[in-house]
């Protein structure tokens, strides 16, 4: 038999196998460390990082906060435009009614005085028929009599 498969388990360097596997726990265990301090290190600059942006976001509702009553007094004049609108095309409809109920009112009172005027018209000329009739009447006698000899 040979003897060499069982010299190889200590190892070349004649550290025993419970040397080798403490030498590997340790090797592990500097890794672990090693990891430790690079998630420490990822850890510090997070939360660095993270103060950061807190004070970016004071900064933003800070801001927010100084704009926000200059929003607010937009949209409250703008809800108001609305309003003074709305109120202002119910007056302009009510007042056009007004005036549409006024000019057939109007219109009426001026048919009427037409009709007045037309009679007034109708009445001036019958009566200037009459008088036509009665200067032609009386110019017919005048020229009887002027036609008759005096005596």
């Amino acid at each position: 038999m040979n003897e060499e498969p069982t010299q190889n388990i200590y190892g070349g360097d004649g550290r025993s196998f419970e040397e080798r596997v403490f030498a590997r726990f340790d090797a592990m265990e500097n890794r672990f460390d090693a990891m430790e301090n690079r998630f420490d290190a990822m850890e510090t600059r997070m939360s660095s990082g993270f103060q950061e942006l807190d004070v970016r976001l004071q900064r933003l509702e800070a801001r927010s906060y100084d704009t926000k009553p200059i929003w607010e007094q937009a949209l409250k004049e703008i809800a108001d435009t609305r309003n003074e609108l709305a109120e202002t095309r119910n007056e302009i409809a009510d007042t056009r009614q007004e005036l549409r109920r006024e000019l057939v009112d109007t219109k009426r009172q001026l048919s009427r005085r037409l009709d007045r005027i037309e009679l007034v018209i109708v009445e001036t000329r019958a009566a200037t028929h009459d008088i036509e009739d009665r200067v032609d009447g009386i110019e017919g006698r005048v020229e009887k009599l002027e036609a008759k000899p005096t005596q």
